[in-house]
């Protein structure tokens, strides 16, 4: 039976979500590793970029870069850079890119070339500006020239089940 109430009711069977995990291991000259992980925020450009990359007539290029910051503020949907990118430390691109069925997972390498504080970390998809898929906050990541910092970030896409 169809009505008024159809009109309001949602439709749950065509919801999709995106979401998205971090690990980042560092290692020092020294011998010592850091290992942090969390959850992190898919941004409302990073929505709309996902949703053109399935336009096959489309220019968009997909996200591979990675960026750092010492940004503090939390991270919002609205969110269209990083709090305050590290610009010492170039954008870098991924070592590699697998996708196996709903889950796309990012790699990148990052040999650290100075002395900062990271609190922030974007995920672009240009070298420079482009759009912001995902930012998150980190814990404080103290790095000297020396350090490798591997990241995985993991993007899944999914329903309702």
């Amino acid at each position: 039976m169809t009505g008024q109430d159809d009109a309001r009711r949602p439709d749950t069977y065509n919801l999709l979500r995106m979401s998205g995990e971090y690990k980042i291991r560092a290692k020092y000259p020294d011998g010592k590793v850091v290992h942090l992980e969390g959850r992190n925020l898919v941004t409302s450009a990073g929505e709309g970029l996902a949703a053109a990359l399935f336009d096959i007539n489309g220019s968009e290029t997909a996200p591979d870069f990675i960026a750092f910051g010492s940004g503090t503020e939390g991270a919002l949907k609205s969110d269209t850079q990083l709090q305050t990118e590290i610009v010492a430390e170039p954008r870098t691109t991924t070592a590699s890119t697998t996708q196996t069925n709903n889950i796309i997972e990012l790699v990148w390498a990052v040999t650290v070339t100075g002395s900062y504080v990271i609190q922030e970390m974007g995920v672009f998809n240009a070298v420079t500006a482009g759009t912001l898929l995902a930012r998150f906050l980190t814990q404080t990541l103290t790095v000297v020239a020396g350090v490798v910092i591997d990241i995985t970030w993991t993007l899944t896409f999914s329903g309702v089940d």
